[in-house]
């Protein structure tokens, strides 16, 4: 599949997400509501762990991101992932200020949030649209900067890069912070 090929199957991959997310979203949202209530009453997970898996983006972790591609990359890929990640946040701004979907903790006064310093609206999630971006990004370039193969890419996306950000996915919602179209939205 040729480069124009990719970016036109990718440009409307993305159309049709956000005509099922716009379809959709409403469904979604209202079915997240006993969710969240009930994985958190089947699977007890300790707080703890759940604010040590919300690390893994916030901004100190963004910064080591950031950090490791200076240190492992050229100018090129550096820019290639600061400018991807620059773009990334313009982007969920823009889709934050025009979707404006609460959160469900406003919403259901039963869904306890055990912290929340963010009191903007909830969709997409900024965890799982930043983390997931800033990961990718950066697993990229440096995968095409030490030229690797075809299988070290599938391989790491299955086992390593696919697993962490699901974890972001799933910490989101399990603490309530966004219902379950707020981070497919941000993930896709």
């Amino acid at each position: 599949m040729n480069k124009t090929t990719r970016i036109c199957f990718l440009f409307v991959t993305w159309v049709l997400v956000l005509l099922a997310e716009h379809l959709y979203r409403d469904e979604l949202f209202q079915a997240s509501l006993p969710f969240i209530k009930r994985i958190r009453h089947d699977l007890p997970i300790d707080k703890g762990l759940i604010k040590h898996a919300e690390k893994l983006v916030s901004s100190d972790s963004m910064l080591i991101v950031f950090g490791v591609s200076i240190t492992l990359l050229d100018f090129e890929h550096i820019s290639v992932t600061s400018l991807g990640q620059s773009s990334a946040l313009m982007i969920y701004s823009l889709q934050k200020m025009l979707v404006r979907e609460p959160r469900p903790f406003f919403v259901d006064s039963e869904i306890e949030v055990w912290s929340c310093s963010h009191l903007e609206f909830g969709s997409p999630s900024g965890h799982s649209f930043l983390g997931t971006t800033g990961y990718t990004l950066l697993w990229a370039m440096i995968l095409v900067y030490f030229k690797a193969s075809r299988t070290t890419w599938v391989l790491s996306f299955v086992l390593i890069l696919f697993p962490l950000t699901m974890v972001i996915v799933f910490t989101r919602v399990y603490e309530g912070m966004h219902s379950l179209d707020q981070v497919l939205f941000a993930y896709l």
